[in-house]
């Protein structure tokens, strides 16, 4: 079966690779309008809304870049790679809650990518949440195993939050996990 496009369809590609080539001269304002002239022709268009997204954070415009994101997430909600940029974006603009929740939202989706985690328990430790990230740590190690450094960060939370006892415990775990070092 051959595929068919429309006229529009066609001439709406064309500006999305133009919007592209002007990304990749540096005349990010060109690209951004073309970009915007892509989602107007089609507003189902994510990748669009992504790209659009990436122009807005090279020019400072955060507030837009979080809003084209959030655009693109929400007409793809399965792709990672923009959630991901909606977390740099938080990180960049110091919202370290809204981050950790990004990395939480990834967690759900993909239970077994240790790196989600790590970015969640990371943002959680950022805004002051250690109690949290002690227990995703915990996830971690149950999912994962036992680490040097898991054990390391863990430690470091227990004497931070004044718990002396459970802080002695995870050295403990770490000892008997590995006697020979």
């Amino acid at each position: 079966a051959q595929i068919t496009y429309s006229e529009e369809e066609v001439n709406t590609q064309k500006v999305f690779i133009e919007a592209s080539r002007e990304k990749l001269l540096g005349n990010y304002e060109n690209a951004v309008v073309l970009y915007k002239e892509v989602l107007k022709r089609d507003k189902t268009n994510h990748a669009a809304a992504y790209e659009l997204a990436r122009m807005y954070d090279v020019l400072d415009k955060d507030d837009k870049a979080e809003k084209s994101i959030k655009i693109a997430i929400a007409l793809d909600k399965t792709n990672e790679w923009y959630q991901t940029f909606l977390a740099d974006l938080y990180q960049k603009i110091r919202e370290d809650k809204k981050a950790g929740e990004v990395f939480e939202s990834l967690v759900d989706q993909h239970p077994q990518n240790e790196y989600f985690y790590q970015k969640w328990a990371y943002f959680l430790v950022r805004s002051k949440q250690s109690a949290k990230a002690i227990k995703v740590y915990d996830q971690i190690e149950t999912r994962f195993g036992l680490s040097e450094e898991l054990i390391g960060k863990k430690h470091k939370l227990y004497l931070g939050l004044g718990k002396q006892k459970k802080a002695t415990k995870e050295i403990q775990k770490l000892t008997k996990a590995f006697p020979s070092n």
